[in-house]
């Protein structure tokens, strides 16, 4: 009996409805945290919000009409990421310890609408007793002027959950014009690159100055500019208007006309013909390395990884340290490329968080082209919208043998489809499901989150793509997306989906020679052997699958079924080194983060 079917009847019993735990927290806009340490969820009631009942607010109470409390917030023009310090001082009746901080925006939001909220015992706990306080706050560009409310709750005078509002700052500002979230991504030639980046306003087109010489950038190329709204998206948190934080104006410009393994230097941003780099809108001179021409004897490195967000933030910058790193290494050791196998930034409809996320790895993103899968956390919505960017009916794939949710909060791919351009082809759809050649290499992009299918419109592309390989030109064939068909953690109704994409479409696979994928979905690192249909076979036989779900995320600490195929299992944060060191070898190493060593390795050797 084959092992496969072997597995389906011995596990038929397990694989009810339990799912990988969602616990994953969205983080507020301050990264606050509870007493445990844990992070506060931002859609969490009882964590984010304040927690008294009935809450209302006076503006001028009766009992502090004559107050001189004051609140300010300097400098109060900067740029996204950047920190601004809060002081205040001669707030009454100090020592009540509900005193608290809002951040609003815009200014005039009511007192209910805070973007975020923490007590002041919190931020200067040694002073805040004595009315006086201090603390600096990184923020994040929200697009629109804001500023800071302090309030003391009317206790102990028996009105417990009315507030009062003592002070409120001068208006912070984002500077306008300011150019960040650069990020790069291939095109379907080696002569072009695209660069997307934001900027908090669309007075002039974004522009990119490029060349081979940092000191004279003399090629000029212009591009295009959108925006998208919480209305566009498809259920609540993501469309709620009252919440949502914009994301500014998301540019696209073309680097072209580029010769295959150069390095050129640019800077992007606003009016670059009129102004030097110092200028607020531009950023600083950059530099990537043109695409290398199809050759199947190219020889590279590049990173992988899966599961990342920011959630556990020492953890995803782990991540990003470790994969600069990989990408700074000298000589011919560094990494050209990074594919990021889906749960990208886990907004789940926080939009401020995509903001956080691209900070994070725009020092990666604007070294290497970044490539994206489309994830769970990032797609899966059970709206009836018809705002779905993918172009699916309804409300999306949900398979009666599947747990595909509503994990990404109402975004479905809204943020994701207008943040990132990936290379299009006749028949491909978007950051769904595209192509690419790199070298010696070609990788298929895939999502596990549309119709699987055979003889459904992905499907129908996937064969027709993997069919379509030139191996003599690209002998290397990778296949990414986000949940995979082979992992053994004790999840259920994981388990069952694993199960049943063996089903749908291993034989391509397997009759196109894919030689290794990489998926995450379980935040943990897990190698098979060289595995055709369940069945561990010779190298060069069949395709070697790994799950890198280990960039930041939470921990899964699960039990493992212990299947013959698993052949090396760490749940520990950490990435992937692909090395392609001709057409006939490809070396795997995992890389854990904490102390930067290779714990587990594989070599795929071809005919």
């Amino acid at each position: 009996m084959p092992i496969r079917l072997l597995t389906l009847l011995l596990l038929t019993a397990l694989t009810a409805t339990t799912a990988k735990p969602n616990d994953e927290s969205v983080v507020t806009y301050f990264s606050r945290k509870l007493s445990n340490h844990q992070y506060v969820d931002r859609f969490n009631h009882t964590q984010f919000h304040l927690p008294t009942a009935n809450i209302s607010f006076n503006n001028y109470p009766s009992n502090l009409q004559q107050t001189s409390a004051s609140l300010q917030a300097t400098p109060a023009l900067i740029k996204s990421g950047e920190q601004t310090t809060v002081t205040w001082s001669n707030i009454p009746n100090a020592t009540v310890a509900n005193d608290w901080i809002g951040f609003y925006c815009p200014t005039n939001a009511s007192n209910h609408q805070y973007i975020d909220w923490i007590y002041a015992s919190q931020l200067a706990p040694e002073t805040y007793k004595t009315g006086s306080g201090a603390s600096l706050f990184t923020l994040t560009d929200t697009r629109m002027n804001c500023n800071f409310r302090y309030f003391q709750e009317e206790s102990p005078t028996g009105k417990e959950g009315k507030f009062n509002l003592l002070a409120t700052s001068n208006t912070v500002t984002f500077q306008a014009g300011s150019p960040y979230h650069g990020h790069l991504a291939l095109e379907n030639t080696p002569e072009t690159m695209r660069l997307s980046f934001v900027s908090n306003y669309n007075d002039s087109p974004p522009e990119v100055l490029f060349g081979q010489d940092p000191t004279k950038l003399t090629i000029y190329n212009s591009g295009t500019s959108k925006t998208y709204v919480a209305s566009d998206m498809c259920g609540p948190p993501a469309n709620d208007s009252e919440s949502f934080v914009p994301p500014g104006w998301l540019h696209e410009v073309v680097m072209n006309k580029l010769i295959a393994g150069k390095t050129y230097y640019y800077r992007f941003g606003h009016n670059l013909q009129n102004n030097n780099e110092s200028s607020s809108s531009s950023s600083s001179i950059l530099s990537f390395v043109a695409s290398p021409k199809v050759d199947p004897d190219y020889a590279f490195h590049f990173v992988v990884y899966a599961d990342m967000g920011i959630g556990s933030n020492d953890c995803a910058v782990g991540t990003a340290n470790e994969a600069m790193y990989q990408l700074s290494r000298p000589n011919n050791e560094h990494s050209e490329l990074i594919l990021h196998a889906g749960d990208i930034s886990y907004a789940r409809g926080a939009s401020y968080i995509w903001d956080r996320w691209f900070q994070l790895i725009e020092p990666l993103a604007t070294k290497v082209p970044y490539m994206i899968n489309i994830g769970n956390h990032e797609y899966d919505h059970t709206g009836y919208s018809g705002q779905d960017p993918s172009g699916a009916k309804g409300n999306g794939w949900h398979p009666e043998w599947g747990n595909m949710g509503d994990d990404s909060g109402g975004e479905c791919g809204v943020p994701m489809a207008n943040r990132f351009t990936m290379p299009k082809q006749n028949t491909s759809n978007g950051i769904f499901w595209y192509s690419f050649d790199y070298g010696s290499m070609h990788v298929t992009m895939i999502s596990t989150e549309h119709d699987l299918t055979p003889g459904s419109e992905q499907y129908v592309w996937l064969e027709n793509d993997l069919m379509n390989v030139d191996r003599e030109k690209t002998p290397w064939l990778v296949l990414s997306g986000h949940r995979p068909m082979y992992n053994s953690e004790m999840y259920p109704s994981d388990f069952k989906v694993s199960q049943h994409f063996q089903i749908l479409y291993e034989t391509l696979l397997i009759k196109y020679n894919v030689d290794i994928t990489f998926f995450g979905h379980y935040h943990s690192y897990e190698r098979t052997c060289t595995l055709a249909y369940g069945n561990c076979t010779e190298t060069g036989q069949g395709t070697v699958h790994i799950t890198i779900g280990s960039a930041g995320a939470t921990l899964d600490a699960a039990k493992l079924y212990g299947l013959p195929w698993s052949k090396y299992f760490d749940d520990d944060f950490g990435i992937g080194r692909v090395t392609i060191a001709n057409r006939t070898h490809m070396h795997f190493e995992y890389v854990r983060t904490k102390d930067h060593a290779v714990k587990d390795d594989v070599w795929i050797i071809k005919e």
